[in-house]
């Protein structure tokens, strides 16, 4: 399982002394427990719900590079982007933005025509693929374009 190769990275990072590593598997392994503690899944975690907590996670430490960027800390960014290409290399294969908007008009075609059942099946179908804050703009431009 996901969750189990996560806490073997944080382990491995903890005992090799790699600091820098052990803070983001720890960050990584505390949204999954967090999610555990919250009761809104079925215990253990699949890999899917895993993968939602990894994407939290990169979603940050992304926001984090970009705020860096802006002050102009170039260690600190170096660090975040090697945080993002080792998070990336969890995350299955990501949808362009047109592979997403393909699969809103297959739903709408299917019968999903209100906003928010389009935006709960779109996210439903494409799980950890796409950025799910993403999703509901992309549903409003569609729905636009249909009227």
């Amino acid at each position: 399982m996901l969750k189990d190769t996560i806490y073997a990275e944080w382990i491995k990072a903890r005992k090799s002394g790699d600091v820098s590593l052990k803070k983001l598997y720890e960050s990584v392994y505390n949204k999954i427990l967090n999610t555990e503690k919250s009761g809104k899944y079925a215990l253990p975690l699949d890999d899917e719900i895993v993968l939602q907590c990894i994407t939290k996670e990169l979603n940050e430490v992304q926001e984090e590079y970009e705020l860096a960027k802006q002050a102009g800390r170039h260690e600190l960014r170096l660090e975040l982007a090697n945080y993002i290409m080792i998070l990336q290399d969890y995350l299955p294969l990501q949808y362009s933005e047109d592979n997403v908007r393909v699969l809103i008009g297959e739903l709408y075609d299917q019968g999903f025509r209100d906003r928010g059942r389009l935006i709960k099946q779109t996210i439903t179908e494409i799980g950890a693929h796409y950025d799910r804050k993403k999703i509901p703009a992309l549903v409003a431009e569609f729905l636009a374009q249909c009227e």
